[in-house]
This record gives structure tokens, C-alpha cells and sequence, in this order.
């Protein structure tokens, strides 16, 4: 007997979880705030416990600000 196995889903989907927005209400208002944070002298930890994100969302957002030129 061939066992054929069914395929998971033919329907398009969206890979993974939207992106967290932490304590603000969008993504791009929480992007400005770190950005103003950074400016300030603020380090990762102290981001992350203000905006209730993991450090390594912090740390991410920062070098992504960092690669468009945003800090600074």
C-alpha cells in the first residue's frame, strides 16, 4: 500500500507572530521611543524594562535603527 501524505494547508498564510509593539500602540511608536531613549544615553535593560519587551527585541530594534541611520 502507498501511503500518500496530505499536504498541511493549501492556503496562504502569514509566517510566525506580528511584530511586538510592548507598552505603546504601534510598532513605529515604539521604534520612535527607543530611538528617543538612545538618544538620551538609555542602555537595552533599562528600554526593556520600560516598554516591557525582551532585551534581545530591544537589542534588535536598536541595531535596526542603527543600520537606517536613526541614531545619533
Amino acid at each position: 500500500m502507498n501511503w500518500v501524505r496530505h499536504p498541511q494547508s493549501t492556503r496562504p498564510m502569514k509566517k510566525g507572530r506580528p511584530l511586538t509593539s510592548g507598552n505603546c500602540a504601534t510598532r513605529a511608536e515604539l521604534e520612535s521611543e527607543i530611538a528617543k531613549r538612545i538618544a538620551l544615553g538609555w542602555n537595552t535593560n533599562r528600554i526593556k524594562y520600560r516598554f516591557g519587551i525582551n532585551w534581545r527585541t530591544a537589542k534588535n530594534i536598536i541595531t535596526d535603527l542603527e543600520k537606517k541611520g536613526a541614531t545619533n
